[in-house]
């Protein structure tokens, strides 16, 4: 900073020894004040601790400007006292609703609770707050609490390390959107505080030199976190639909961009701590429960076997036996494996490596290494994901009224090696192995049964979809949802979205041609065309066109500008009916003007042939303004020829 003109003269510092050296060379910073300024803040060197900067707030701010100036002047980036500022936000969204001018005097009522706002935000200032939060020797889990109410939305984030302790490092919160036509669910809206967390968790890079194991999302409403799992709705709100993709994509992004597990779980309301942040403290209230926002619940730890379990109704059977297992399963593994899986690109790359690990064992007790390895890397993946499928089939005495979800609707069962199965229905086919009769179960979510799907996809040429899985269960492989789980692995073969994308983009559409730029007025198609004794049809809604009517024209009905609007029909059916021309449509050999005309001319010309008195077809002419004859065929124009010429000879 001294190269650039930046010369620090003064430093300060809660370490003694530095503050003694700084003292020795005339950097130590010298005031009357015992609290230096930062960010903001007001911290205390001597006890390591920082307040938030006092502030003066008018008690009798009777407008919506002044209200909101009021408001605004508390300053907290890290938003430790939010429970008590929230509540700013919040009369002024009540304000909002009144609409009313920034000038116009406010209700009682609102000026009444401004007077309590402003006495409890001129206290804040004499809260104090420890600095540290975070040691760069530790580890820690992330926790986040989301929650919302019909006013707001946000969420709170802790760090717990391995010994239990945790601590606040920031939360947001933001107003629930002023919809008067379609107000957003309470539902809609914490999931919404999701999108919040996700989007604030770019956030942690500031924390670079901290370790952090996992980043644990827990809502309060369950129908959110079925939405979050299973990554579908079952209501029809585009917005909401919009909003899980969108969430689903965040997640995907925070996993790559801190290459840590995102989990869910499942908390409920009462002690959910981000349940003050939608509601609002007084001064008071905050000041009783200052530990538990600062510190989280009691119960907030790594291990999630400490957490307390509550009734999954409104999650899906598959996922419901998941919330409390998988989450332990991706922090606390069971057996992290011989090998780092994750650095594995190809599958036979991985039972290669594997198998020569095993080739000594093979040695001394005999054995296929390579089919050691599969079965190695099947119970790695068993252990990890199916634990309460595993113990439950491992127990002597199994509880039927406990049984797993999966347990049950696919008939698991343990074969001699202690590897789970699906018990199929083709048992009797002799075609098939044991392994396609009795498939092994994988989940879809580790990284193995990834690496089995894109082999099987490349030994079936890149082929599609039901292609690679039905190769991967003629392997014995079995996967839950797996048609899920293949589409996904194929959606990052480059080779296929090579060959499956477009070569060039659709070209913008074209201005539209003149003769669909041209202008009709209503009733031009029967403008003085119909007539009485015409033969029409009749347009039915509810029926195509071969089923529609026909009628009769017996009376034409004039509009105020003497024009064609309805007629008088006799139906096929011997109703009479009055309609509207838009609902008549024209036969193909209706009696029209046109028609009528040619149809006249036609009856005399054949007269005439009859008789013998036609002699040129040129005798026929068309008078100045009547509509063209269309030209005759050559095949008519034959046989007129003909005839002509056998009345000669006669």
């Amino acid at each position: 900073m001294e190269q650039g003109g930046f010369i620090l003269r003064s430093w300060n510092s809660n370490c003694v020894e530095l503050r003694e050296e700084m003292s020795s060379d005339n950097r130590l910073v010298e005031h009357s004040c015992e609290e230096d300024k930062i960010l903001g803040y007001r911290f205390n060197v001597n006890n390591d601790s920082f307040s938030l900067a006092p502030c003066k707030i008018d008690p009798e701010a009777d407008t919506k400007r002044k209200v909101l100036s009021q408001t605004s002047k508390i300053f907290d980036p890290l938003n430790i006292v939010l429970p008590v500022t929230i509540r700013g936000k919040i009369l002024m969204r009540k304000i909002w609703k009144l609409d009313v001018g920034w000038d116009q005097n406010l209700p009682k009522e609102h000026c009444g609770e401004m007077k309590i706002i402003s006495r409890d935000f001129e206290m804040l200032s004499e809260l104090k707050f420890p600095r540290e939060s975070l040691n760069e020797l530790d580890s820690y889990g992330l926790h986040i609490f989301c929650d919302s109410s019909v006013e707001a939305y946000g969420f709170v984030a802790y760090a717990v390390n391995q010994n239990d302790k945790s601590s606040y490092l920031f939360s947001k919160s933001k107003l629930a959107p002023l919809n008067k036509r379609n107000e957003h669910s309470v539902p809609t809206l914490e999931l919404m505080g999701v999108i919040l967390a996700f989007k604030c968790l770019p956030l942690l890079e500031a924390y670079n030199n901290i370790n952090f194991q996992f980043i644990n999302i827990c809502v309060d409403a369950q129908v959110v976190l079925n939405w979050l799992l299973t990554r579908e709705t079952k209501i029809k709100s585009k917005f909401v639909r919009n909003r899980v993709l969108e969430a689903d994509g965040l997640k995907v992004e925070i996993s790559k961009l801190f290459k840590l597990p995102v989990l869910y779980h499942y908390v409920n309301t009462e002690e959910n701590p981000a349940d003050m942040i939608t509601r609002g403290l007084s001064y008071t209230k905050y000041l009783s429960k200052s530990t538990y926002w600062l510190e989280g619940p009691e119960w907030l730890s790594n291990d999630f076997d400490k957490w307390p379990l509550y009734p999954l109704l409104s999650i899906s059977p598959y996922y419901k036996h998941q919330i409390s297992t998988v989450c332990a399963m991706q922090i606390n593994k069971v057996n992290a494996g011989i090998l780092n899986i994750n650095k594995m690109s190809n599958y036979e790359q991985l039972l290669r490596i594997t198998s020569y690990l095993f080739k000594f064992c093979s040695r001394l007790k005999g054995g296929d290494p390579k089919k050691k390895a599969l079965e190695y890397w099947v119970k790695i993946a068993q252990k990890e994901y199916f634990t309460v499928e595993l113990d439950f089939l491992q127990s002597s005495a199994n509880i039927t009224n406990n049984i797993p979800p999966l347990v049950s609707n696919l008939n698991l069962f343990l074969d001699s090696k202690g590897i789970i199965r699906s018990r199929g229905r083709i048992s009797k086919c002799l075609y098939f192995d044991f392994d396609v009769h009795n498939p092994v179960l994988l989940p879809k979510e580790h990284r193995f049964p990834s690496l089995l799907i894109k082999h099987c996809h490349l030994k079936v040429q890149h082929l599609g979809i039901g292609t690679t899985l039905n190769y991967l269960r003629k392997q014995g492989f079995w996967i839950p949802k797996g048609r899920s789980a293949v589409k996904t692995e194929l959606s990052s073969c480059n080779i296929c979205r090579k060959y499956n994308a477009l070569a060039y983009r659709y070209p913008k559409f074209t201005d539209m041609p003149k003769h669909h730029m041209n202008l009709v007025k209503p009733f031009q198609h029967w403008e003085n065309r119909i007539k009485v004794g015409d033969i029409v049809l009749i347009k039915a809604i509810n029926k195509p066109r071969p089923f529609w009517m026909m009628g009769k024209v017996l009376e034409l009905i004039l509009g105020f500008d003497n024009k064609i609007r309805s007629v008088k029909l006799k139906q096929a059916n011997g109703a009479i009916e009055y309609h509207s021309i838009c609902n008549l449509y024209p036969m193909e050999l209706s009696v029209t003007h046109a028609i009528r005309e040619r149809q006249t001319r036609d009856n005399s010309m054949e007269i005439e042939v009859e008789t013998g008195s036609i002699n040129k077809p040129e005798s026929i002419h068309v008078e100045q303004g009547e509509r063209s004859v269309r030209p005759k065929r050559k095949a008519t124009e034959r046989f007129e020829r003909m005839l002509r010429e056998n009345l000669d000879n006669l």
